[in-house]
């Protein structure tokens, strides 16, 4: 999975500890059954569970643990989909990504969001060139798109809107690519790929629920920036939910050199008792240019 030597040593060195703790052990196997009984169901409900760095060094590794244990059945699982190894290899690194968050947050080992690797190990979120993508059903599902248009709505815009549709959800992994190449290699890659893998008839839409859609963004990045370019591609759904803590998560995480002006502005904007937005886009998956 690409992790780190000091997180290798370190799971390691600890793996005793969890063997010698009846509770870990119940926690660890029950988390690893969720993963490999939900492979394959892409509609059963996430697991979002909350990190558990607080009750010490093993809550702090548990999900590395999980990854650990779950990533042969993941890995042989997206072969038997069709995926590629180069696929395969980007998306169990996921693990390392988050992994390396975790310390430029805390200084130590452990997962950021620990409960978004259970999606990889599940196999409903790969990894293709600088994007993850996510197979979903409007409506149904834990992370389903919201805000989505209302049922009659969604009706009247036809096949690929109405709720129960399936769609591609998009996520952008911690330091993306979003260079224009980069977005369009990966989207058309995606495209051809899905196709075969997570083959659905009445797909017509890549969604994206993203903080990055509020108008607050383009007055801090300028309307140039790569972030507000890929903002662009999206045509947003009417309505928006409080995204204080999706800012907080994705944009407040300590930064090489210090805060950047994007980190500055989010600071004063909810310091000043405002709030950050949380949208959803959609755009063609037929044609993503």
């Amino acid at each position: 999975m690409g992790l780190a030597l000091s997180d290798r040593d370190e799971l390691v060195t600890r793996w005793g500890d969890v063997l010698a703790s009846d509770a870990w052990v119940r926690l660890l196997a029950g988390l690893w059954a969720v993963v490999e009984e939900q492979r394959g169901r892409p509609d059963d409900p996430v697991l979002i569970v909350r990190d558990l760095d607080e009750t010490g060094v093993v809550g702090r590794l548990l999900f590395l643990y999980l990854a650990g244990l779950a990533a042969s059945g993941t890995r042989d699982f997206l072969i038997s989909e069709g995926f590629p190894s180069d696929v395969i290899v980007d998306t169990l690194a996921t693990v390392a990504r988050h992994a390396a968050v975790h310390r430029r947050q805390f200084g130590t080992s452990g997962l950021s969001a620990g409960w978004w690797i259970m999606l990889a190990l599940r196999g409903d979120l790969v990894n293709i060139g600088s994007l993850q993508y996510h197979r979903l059903r409007l409506g149904i599902g834990t992370l389903s798109p919201s805000p989505w248009y209302p049922p009659e709505e969604a009706d009247v815009r036809g096949v690929g809107f109405r709720w129960g549709d399936p769609v591609v959800g998009l996520h952008i992994p911690d330091g993306a690519d979003l260079s224009e190449g980069a977005v369009d290699q990966s989207l058309g890659q995606a495209r051809d790929l899905l196709q075969r893998t997570w083959p659905a008839p009445h797909r017509r839409l890549v969604t994206c629920q993203s903080w990055i859609f509020d108008p607050h963004l383009a007055d801090i990045l300028g309307s140039e920036s790569r972030l507000l370019r890929f903002a662009r591609r999206f045509t947003l759904v009417p309505g928006e939910v409080v995204g204080d803590h999706d800012v907080r998560e994705f944009v407040l995480r300590p930064h090489a050199g210090g805060p950047t002006r994007l980190q500055e502005s989010v600071i004063r904007l909810l310091d000043s008792g405002r709030h950050w937005s949380t949208r959803t886009g959609w755009m063609s998956w037929e044609s993503t240019e």
